[in-house]
């Protein structure tokens, strides 16, 4: 209030952005609102470029805030200033890339997507490589998310690229998360060798930047032992989900959503590795633990249920194991529908516990 009252009200602004900011990067949105909304405010006469940063520093912290719908007018009011600006290609990209968080948060992800399309394409015509790396790897997850792996893939490559050009903290950082996104894409597009790869180069980069023991790097551990288990190499992918396991067992509390993705990854891996006792006993942990925190719907659920089935049925169980296996393979086709790689996978297990398997 002493600022607004007695400093130029462009000084004013200028203090209200860098506070907009810092509450913003100190997890603190409600706060950076007030402060994003004070400079907007004070600049809106004048429409330039501090203004179009002041909009969207207000979109970004109302949508922090858990506000999607009440940032779109102030996301749309910086595209709008910026139509009539000789143009800063960097700010452009920034406003683009942020008004499409915004529309990723509500769902509206076509939407999203051209917004961040948008972002990448201002950002490499600035030649900012900052920008244009925080807008794939928005794209690359969105693209993710609405499956196209193959897209995601691509982008995940074109990140990889510009951050190795970086040579900064922050960007070995990102390499880290941008290596195991592309990794996880190439996966689920069935690249195994590809993918293979990506993890083999994604897991040291975890282990150098966050540290043997960060859960980030036990995820990224058990990414890489699914994808060894896809590909039948059941005793590699015991021996580094058993890993990934220990450290998450000492590491993390109990019903932490890692710890039931390791028993779930290693007790799988233990299953088809010669060791179904032990492996029924940690897909059951997984199962309890996830029951506690996901709706009983839930695919996750049924598909653990579909893979504790797939377990007791080498262990002699037979009336449990098809119990689970029936159970758990219409609940993901439930979730997923008859044509979704989940379900086929989910029935491919039921039909060859009925064909004695």
């Amino acid at each position: 209030a002493r600022v607004d009252a007695e400093a130029d009200p462009a000084v004013a602004a200028a203090v209200h952005r860098a506070l907009a900011s810092v509450y913003l990067g100190r997890g603190a949105p409600d706060r950076a609102a007030v402060h994003a909304e004070r400079a907007a405010r004070a600049l809106a006469s004048t429409g330039g470029e501090d203004y179009v940063a002041a909009e969207t520093l207000w979109g970004q912290a109302l949508a922090d805030g858990g506000d999607a719908e009440a940032a779109l007018p102030h996301h749309l009011a910086a595209l709008a200033a910026l139509e009539l600006l000789p143009g800063d290609a960097i700010m452009r990209s920034v406003a683009h890339n942020t008004y499409g968080s915004t529309l990723f948060t509500l769902d509206r992800l076509d939407d999203a997507e051209g917004q961040y399309r948008l972002a990448i394409d201002a950002a490499q015509a600035a030649g900012n490589s900052d920008s244009e790396s925080t807008a794939l790897q928005n794209l690359a997850v969105l693209l993710a998310q609405q499956e196209r792996p193959d897209e995601a893939a691509e982008t995940y490559t074109q990140l990889i690229a510009v951050l190795e050009g970086q040579n900064t903290p922050q960007a070995t950082y990102g390499l880290a998360f941008a290596r195991i996104g592309q990794a996880n894409a190439l996966a689920i597009n069935d690249q195994d060798t590809q993918a293979l790869a990506a993890y083999r180069q994604a897991v040291p980069a975890f282990e150098s930047r966050l540290g043997a023991d960060h859960p980030e790097t036990t995820a990224a551990r058990l990414s890489y032992a699914f994808h060894l288990h896809k590909m039948g190499r059941f005793a590699d992918a015991r021996r580094v989900a058993d890993q990934a396991l220990a450290t998450a067992q000492t590491t993390l509390p109990d019903g932490h959503p890692y710890l039931a993705y390791a028993e779930n990854v290693a007790g799988t891996a233990r299953c088809d590795a010669g060791d179904p006792t032990t492996g029924a006993a940690l897909l059951q942990a997984s199962l309890d633990t996830r029951r506690a925190s996901l709706p009983p719907d839930h695919w996750i659920l049924a598909n653990g249920e579909s893979l504790l089935g797939a377990c007791l049925a080498r262990l002699g169980d037979r009336a449990q194991a098809r119990r689970l296996l029936t159970r758990g393979a219409d609940g993901v086709e439930a979730a997923f529908g008859a044509d979704h790689q989940r379900t086929r996978t989910a029935r491919d297990r039921l039909a060859a516990f009925e064909r004695g398997g």
